[in-house]
């Protein structure tokens, strides 16, 4: 088959195109939403930017509605600046995390929902500490704790064993 010069030119015209809109996808299309970054994992808006009325640096506000994003606990520390806040102490955190890995139930056997029920009403004190949890967890298994528990979670559950009493905890508790 012979090549004319007009397929010739449809060939390259489509190359570039092809070429441009990468490129475009790339470096300058608006960074695509995270899941931290614009909103959160349940659609939560994105924090505000704001000035502390005590200070002329800017610090992002933490959101406060996503203690399990695990950047909340630093989020909330260079908010109240430059008093301190109670976290969970890190051996405290990993035990927390394998009992809410545990819970999970394998395919023969159900799962433990008194045990996150347990994590989240009894142990946690607020959530900031939900934040440590969370990376505690993150450190240990490489997954997101929020997206674990709600991978074997229903929606009911997850509301009643998990949502519902975080909403009830303190933003963050001062040292």
């Amino acid at each position: 088959m012979k090549n004319t010069n007009g397929q010739v030119w449809i060939f390259a015209g489509s190359a570039a195109l092809v070429l441009a809109s990468g490129a475009y996808l790339l470096w300058w299309h608006p960074k695509r939403k995270t899941q931290r970054n614009l909103q959160d994992v349940k659609g939560n808006p994105a924090p505000d930017m704001t000035t502390k009325p005590t200070s002329t640096a800017v610090v992002t506000e933490p959101n406060w509605q996503d203690p399990f994003d695990m950047q909340y606990a630093k989020d909330v520390l260079e908010w109240v600046a430059p008093r301190k806040i109670l976290a969970l102490n890190t051996e405290k955190a990993k035990l927390l995390a394998k009992q809410i890995k545990a819970a999970k139930g394998a395919w023969y056997s159900n799962d433990n929902e008194q045990a996150v029920a347990s994590v989240f009403a009894k142990q946690l004190k607020d959530k900031v500490q939900v934040a440590n949890l969370s990376q505690a967890f993150w450190q240990l298994y490489k997954t997101d704790m929020w997206e674990y528990l709600n991978g074997f979670l229903s929606s009911k559950e997850m509301e009643k064993y998990v949502h519902e009493p975080v909403r009830k905890l303190a933003d963050y508790r001062i040292a």
